[in-house]
């Protein structure tokens, strides 16, 4: 036998879990995989495997979890992809922005009132969280439905950097 073809009427993508979530996957649970080579595409993917050893990176633990999707057309092994896993969903429920959250020892709060003269965030109120897609966070309790919160939000990121040269030497041989 000088070769053999092998069809490839699936694809695998190998995605690293935190450990603080790979207890909550299961094999055969369904994940949104985004293509970005193919406009953003979305297909259904399958956890097929789900690895059992981690890899420490600075005290925190990553695991692989394989998926295994159906092969588009133009799908190409090293293709880079996006993977989206839904733990829990909630529908109906008050949420805010991540960014509006800030976290104070093992509490989380989040700014009721604000400062136009000094610019300054007020009345903190400690809210109990639920699910979070990485941008809006579920408010279990603490905030009412219609109530005005406020957190500080920047379009624009200004870096200032002076060059300190005292003190410097440089040799020459």
């Amino acid at each position: 036998e000088i070769a053999a073809v092998t069809p490839q009427d699936t694809m695998t993508l190998e995605i690293t879990i935190d450990e603080l979530d790979i207890r909550a996957l299961q094999v055969g649970m369904a994940a949104q995989v985004k293509i970005d080579a193919l406009g953003g595409e979305k297909y259904t993917a399958t956890i097929t495997e789900i690895g059992n050893t981690g890899t420490n990176n600075g005290g925190n633990s990553k695991y692989t979890v394989e998926l295994t999707m159906d092969r588009a057309e133009d799908m190409l092994s090293g293709m880079n992809a996006t993977a989206t896993i839904v733990l829990s969903t909630a529908s109906d429920v008050l949420t805010v922005p991540a960014d509006a959250l800030v976290e104070q020892g093992n509490q989380t709060i989040v700014y009721t009132g604000y400062d136009e003269e000094t610019e300054t965030l007020l009345n903190p109120v400690i809210v109990k969280i639920g699910c979070s897609d990485g941008e809006t966070v579920e408010i279990l309790e603490g905030l009412a439905n219609g109530q005005t919160y406020y957190y500080a939000y920047y379009d624009t990121l200004e870096i200032s950097f002076t060059p300190d040269f005292s003190g410097g030497r440089f040799m020459f041989g």
